[in-house]
């Protein structure tokens, strides 16, 4: 059974404002971090920052969905549907939002910041840090929202 299909047809405004909220993060990171008049624990500031504004966000937006396709995660699982298989169509989507967000706010972020007189303190080091933060902080934000698919009581939600 494709369940992704059933759940998920397409994009909708959660999921753009998701992947756009981790595209601008990694890349106001990114930014910061090829600045030469920014010291270290500003840097790690600013990472602690860029985790929690994505994990939040992350998660509070997959929570919207779960609340959103309760009542076809439940149909599913009446019909006999694992809860392993619903876990990970839900944890694809938030990969996807990973992958996507942090890949555009790494490449928004890079052309951003070679654009100032500071370009040659871009390096490697900073985009890697960036893109490893951000997409740890939305993947686990996102995780932890659709760890709540598993406490759904299929005859409760369908009786509602």
């Amino acid at each position: 059974m494709n369940l992704s299909r059933y759940l998920f047809s397409s994009f909708n405004m959660p999921d753009v404002l998701a992947a756009s909220e981790i595209t601008v993060s990694t890349a106001a990171a990114l930014i910061l971090g090829s600045s030469c008049s920014v010291s270290w624990f500003s840097l790690a500031l600013s990472a602690t920052g860029l985790f929690l504004g994505v994990f939040l966000v992350a998660m509070l937006t997959i929570s919207l969905q779960v609340s959103s396709k309760r009542k076809e995660v439940a149909v599913m699982r009446a019909l006999g549907a694992k809860q392993s298989s619903i876990l990970r169509v839900f944890l694809l989507r938030v990969a996807l939002l990973t992958i996507l967000g942090c890949l555009l706010g790494t490449a928004m972020g890079y052309c951003i910041a070679s654009t100032s007189a500071e370009y040659s303190l871009l390096s490697t080091e900073v985009v890697g840090g960036t893109l490893l933060v951000s997409s740890i902080s939305s993947f686990s934000g996102g995780s932890v929202a659709v760890r709540r698919i598993l406490h759904f009581r299929v005859a409760e939600v369908l009786r509602c």
